[in-house]
């Protein structure tokens, strides 16, 4: 955290956890919905998931220059800590 001079609350920096998520996803895509992408997978083989990303993100994961475990640790890290079976 840090605090920034007239900020209204504080910065966060975004911390990747290096454990690979792409163990506990399968089926993973990503849709487009009235022009909103979307990131729909099954977490462990049973559990859907359909989470709402950034166009950009969307694109770059398309594109090959975003890794798809780079992407669900930014949208689905909290499955994890919820689902510690």
């Amino acid at each position: 955290v840090e605090s920034i001079p007239g900020a209204k609350r504080p910065s966060y920096s975004i911390v990747y956890d290096k454990e690979d998520l792409t163990q506990f996803f399968t089926d993973v895509n990503i849709t487009e919905e009235n022009g909103v992408p979307y990131l729909h997978a099954l977490f462990k083989a049973k559990k859907p998931i359909r989470e709402r990303v950034t166009k950009l993100d969307a694109d770059r994961y398309l594109k090959g220059d975003l890794l798809l475990n780079d992407l669900l640790n930014k949208y689905c890290s909290y499955m994890i800590a919820d689902n510690k079976d």
